[in-house]
């Protein structure tokens, strides 16, 4: 029954988004609440979907609970689930439960902006509650899509979980499939009692002007959710095949032939997708790669077919 959410699904896509926004808000609120300068790291572990029962029963013994609107006066809020004996714990060492409270509005709120343009800059205050016993009351309506934390510093580890409802998520995130049209699309021409068509008035149709725009205009997109994702880029120096008799035969001192010759330039890569060219540099004791060529589109293209 706990896995019976009907025909509500959270496509892995969408959950993939979601950890990627709450990273970036994450690390917004570290920044904005100065636990960034005290070795702290708040991290996204899991994003889940649940029924508010299995919420519960994670806190039977109490919670400490901050519940933040999306906007003021809203219904719709993003609810923080947290361990009583943990944030007395964090609240002793770190100033109180203000600097806690501080951080997870800090979080909301730009997580809200990370996640839709429309909220633009939040301003809805938390209220904090303790309760020996959570109820569904508390909690947003189900099913919920749950963010599982962790905020840790040199010492200590503090988990905690955040739950918003599935419905109002799934609709800002715009995943929802168009719903099927289930009636006849109305005809454009209408038959009269003799089998005529009814003359139909015909108009041109009206374009927005451009000519006030600037060349080159563009409408600005939100990308600040983007900033703080880390991407792996790697350089490779050249490649080879062996046998696996060869292979077992290396030791030390042992020489690899690469496919490149020398004064080749060297292949850098992003998250494994080849970007760019460049030549080795050193830049005082480390080496450095200066780019020389980007790859074009048809190249890129022609790389993900390979992989395919």
């Amino acid at each position: 029954m706990a896995d019976d959410f009907g025909a509500f699904e959270l496509p892995e896509s969408s959950a993939q988004t979601l950890k990627e926004i709450g990273q970036f808000a994450a690390n917004e609120a570290l920044r904005q609440a100065g636990l960034d300068q005290q070795n702290f790291t708040l991290r996204v572990e899991t994003v889940v979907l649940q029924h508010a029962s299995d919420v519960l029963s994670d806190f039977e013994g109490g919670a400490f609970v901050v519940r933040l609107p999306f906007e003021e006066n809203s219904a719709d809020q993003q609810t923080y689930l947290l361990f009583p004996d943990e944030v007395e714990a964090f609240a002793a060492e770190h100033g109180g439960e203000e600097t806690l409270t501080k951080l997870l509005a800090a979080e909301g709120k730009r997580f809200l902006e990370g996640l839709a343009d429309g909220f633009g800059d939040a301003t809805a205050e938390p209220e904090t509650t303790k309760v020996d016993s959570l109820t569904e009351d508390l909690l947003p309506p189900e099913p919920l899509i749950r963010f599982n934390y962790t905020l840790t510093d040199e010492q200590s580890v503090l988990s905690f979980c955040k739950v918003v409802s599935a419905d109002v998520i799934m609709q800002l995130l715009q995943t929802t499939e168009p719903e099927e049209v289930s009636r006849e699309k109305e005809p454009d021409q209408t038959m009269n009692s003799d089998n005529r068509t009814d003359k139909i008035e015909v108009t041109a149709p009206a374009f927005e002007d451009f000519s006030s725009k600037a060349p080159g205009e563009r409408v600005p997109r939100n990308l600040d959710m983007l900033i703080d994702l880390s991407l792996t880029v790697s350089v490779e120096l050249g490649r080879a095949e062996m046998p696996i008799g060869e292979i077992l035969e290396l030791g030390r001192g042992s020489i690899i032939e690469l496919d490149k010759m020398a004064g080749d330039p060297v292949d850098l890569y992003v998250n494994g997708k080849k970007f760019a060219e460049g030549d080795v540099v050193v830049v005082e004791d480390r080496f450095g790669v200066r780019i020389t060529s980007l790859v074009g589109r048809a190249e890129r293209i022609k790389s993900l077919g390979e992989e395919a």
